[in-house]
């Protein structure tokens, strides 16, 4: 009864929480909320007023706050509902994107010079997962339940960074470009770049909110079991019935959509081709997500060596790729910035001398230990990234690995290349960086092996 009770409490609706976390914790002042109190025009003004009020108190957390006025004054209208002020700013961002990968000059003058079509190539992709993002975002606001609140904001927060991260990744593609293509791009992508980064803040901002009112019933984990609950057989409640059997279940042991294998004995000899199986996404009900039944489709990658490059679209959803081991089933392939490819387009493992990797933004971190480095790595290790600094932020290490190219007598010796120890490379191990012992029984449950 108590619980009925806890429940119908917090039974809400949405937007009196979303009004309550923007008009109190974001900042707006004054017994009389939005209105301005005057009560005497009670027309089109006082309403302009009160939506102007709405506005700015959204944008209040934002960098670009000149930039987000001026876009949601004008895109939400005479509403002062803060929900649908914040879905503004999911939209603002998208239509921002579509014009300038699509109406732009710029881009228009660049798409005629070869020397940038790989780059344009990488842009209109990921721009394309930009903007799925923010309309991932609009469509999951849009749905916004109390009770999934915490969910909800969590998710916000990693689409809203992805989005800005494909932006970022669209002009890393024309860093080593010659001319000022490079820096036309970053003026076209500004305004797009500020608006998303300004629905990244206003959600921030409700979650910071949400911490700080601490109000009666909504920890963390709103609504969610007790921690202890959580993991009780080893995987998360929100994990699906017929996931957390194949989860659950010895990797020998799951019955697989579709089976590749190199001798001829499987379906396909190549993964590609089991890729083309995977089931068609019906269109979802809102502007562009796709939905896919909850239902796993599993390929099963039998043992031998695979040269080829797998790419899972961002249609293939819930696909489980299985194989007889490390050992046993490898896919390699040795596309790389020098072969031609863009960073975004090539692959970490090579057939012929490479590297261990190279610092492509600033900060860079990599961490290689009790791994098998064949002769093919090049004796200095790390290349530095042509025309950049960021060799000299980076943090790379390499502890306890074995085979020809594990030598490290002749690596660079740049600032941030560290020497280590086993004890502080600890907090990198399988069971510490997926949030702890918790999600540790995920893998050793479904079979893959692992020691750490």
């Amino acid at each position: 009864m108590a619980e009925k009770k806890k429940i119908a409490i917090l039974g809400v609706s949405s937007l009196l929480l979303v009004a309550m976390v923007v008009g109190v914790a974001i900042g707006l002042r004054g017994g009389n909320g939005w209105n301005d109190g005057s009560g005497s025009d009670g027309g089109s003004g006082n309403q302009i007023s009160t939506s102007s009020k709405a506005v700015e108190s959204v944008c209040q957390p934002t960098d670009y706050k000149d930039a987000c006025v001026q876009s949601l004054s004008k895109a939400a209208g005479n509403t002062s509902d803060p929900k649908e002020i914040i879905k503004a700013a999911f939209t603002v961002a998208v239509d921002e994107i579509k014009r300038a990968m699509s109406d732009s000059q710029t881009l228009k003058e660049l798409e005629k010079d070869p020397q940038y079509a790989s780059a344009i190539e990488v842009c209109k992709e990921v721009m394309e997962h930009s903007i799925d993002d923010l309309e991932r975002s609009y469509e999951e606001f849009s749905s916004f339940e109390l009770s999934k609140i915490d969910d909800y904001l969590e998710d916000l927060n990693v689409w809203l960074s992805g989005s800005i991260a494909f932006q970022e990744t669209c002009l890393d593609a024309f860093q080593n470009t010659t001319g000022d293509a490079g820096e036309k791009m970053k003026e076209l992508l500004k305004s797009s770049g500020q608006l998303t980064s300004n629905a990244l803040a206003i959600v921030t901002g409700l979650s910071s909110a949400l911490s700080n009112l601490k109000i009666p019933g909504l920890s963390r984990r709103l609504f969610s079991e007790k921690e202890s609950d959580s993991f009780a057989d080893g995987l998360p409640s929100w994990v699906i019935p017929a996931n957390r059997h194949l989860l659950q279940a010895n990797a020998g042991k799951i019955n697989p959509n579709v089976i590749v294998a190199k001798d001829g004995s499987g379906k396909y000899k190549t993964i590609n081709e089991a890729l083309k199986d995977i089931p068609t996404p019906k269109k979802g009900k809102g502007k562009g997500t796709t939905q896919n039944s909850n239902e796993t489709f599993v390929i099963y990658v039998k043992a031998g060596v695979y040269p080829e490059y797998v790419t899972f679209t961002k249609t293939m959803n819930n696909v489980m790729l299985i194989g007889d081991g490390p050992d046993k089933t490898r896919i390699t392939g040795s596309r790389s910035y020098k072969g031609g490819y863009q960073t975004y387009k090539s692959a970490t493992v090579s057939k012929n001398l490479a590297y261990l990797g190279r610092p492509w933004k600033a900060y860079s971190r990599t961490l290689y230990t009790n791994c098998q480095i064949d002769g093919f790595i090049d004796p200095a290790g790390w290349l530095e990234w042509p025309g950049t600094t960021y060799h000299e932020t980076c943090w790379y290490s390499e502890v306890g690995n074995r085979g020809a190219g594990a030598n490290v007598a002749k690596r660079v010796n740049w600032p941030g290349v560290k020497k280590v120890t086993t004890q502080e490379t600890v907090e990198f191990t399988v069971s510490n960086f997926l949030e702890g012992n918790g999600r540790d029984p995920w893998t050793r449950a479904a079979g893959v092996p692992v020691d750490a």
